[in-house]
């Protein structure tokens, strides 16, 4: 059965070259902001960034490193493409990138798509479409191996998410996350085996992600510290959590309350 993972993005990707070009992530996302999209500066970046991370990706893939080398969307999955009970991740399967309004965002989604592509999906040839959504909260980039065949990633700006204004990052941001996730997961719910990775991304997008898991009955994964798969199922007991390879879960949070406690709230 094929696998639908979606995936929030930060800038963890450009932690690999920012002594390089601006010292900080920060001041680099700030540069890259005031530089713009198609600046001699951006493309330098994303060059250095994606020589980076295919590198250590390669490495990976054949055991001869850990995680701590890549962006966390990228561990995250190298972690969920290793585990037994999730299994490998190809051009069966579809990766969602869900990614800040913002240029650094931007970049960083662009630079993990390739890899992915690339190192885990075994897709060096590729065709990619942008278009704008429906309802003008997303613009979204479609990668297939060719013309004729089912896409394999999906990269969706998503406006309004981003970290200037706290305003616009709840009443659009968040709000256009939930709905954008809530219309993913309905629309794969036949012959498809979900997940919501959580590793990467802004901490206000946690709750959301997490709240659209347990509506939808589908599993959380978080790699610890570059190190472990955490993974988090939603059954009539309370929350599962595994830790790596486990047979068994580690832990049972019961979240059910009695209806007269539910009626106080």
């Amino acid at each position: 059965m094929p696998k639908l993972i979606l995936v929030t993005v930060g800038t963890s990707a450009l932690d690999k070259c920012c002594e390089v070009h601006s010292g900080s992530i920060e001041k680099l996302a700030d540069d890259l902001h005031r530089k713009g999209e198609t600046s001699r500066f951006y493309t330098d970046v994303k060059k250095d960034t994606l020589k980076n991370l295919k590198n250590n990706t390669n490495l990976s893939c054949r055991g001869l490193i850990g995680y701590s080398r890549f962006s966390a969307e990228i561990a995250s999955l190298l972690a969920m493409h290793k585990d037994p009970s999730i299994g490998k991740i190809t051009t069966e399967d579809k990766i969602i990138l869900l990614h800040s309004d913002t240029v650094a965002g931007k970049l960083c989604a662009e630079v993990n798509a390739e890899v992915i592509c690339e190192t885990l999906m075994g897709c060096p040839d590729r065709i990619s479409e942008v278009k704008e959504s429906e309802d003008g909260k997303a613009v979204v980039t479609i990668f297939r191996p060719s013309s004729d065949s089912p896409e394999i990633i999906q990269m969706i700006r998503l406006v309004g998410l981003q970290p200037k204004n706290a305003g616009d990052f709840v009443e659009k941001g968040l709000t256009n996350l939930f709905e954008r996730t809530k219309n993913l997961l309905e629309s794969h719910y036949n012959e498809w085996r979900r997940f919501v990775n959580i590793t990467g991304g802004y901490k206000g997008e946690i709750p959301i992600q997490t709240l659209q898991a347990e509506l939808k009955n589908v599993p959380i994964v978080y790699l610890f510290e570059y190190a472990e798969l955490v993974k988090m199922t939603f059954t009539d007991d309370g929350v599962k959590l595994w830790v790596g390879n486990q047979s068994a879960p580690a832990a049972t949070i019961p979240i059910h309350r009695r209806e007269e406690e539910i009626e106080k709230i």
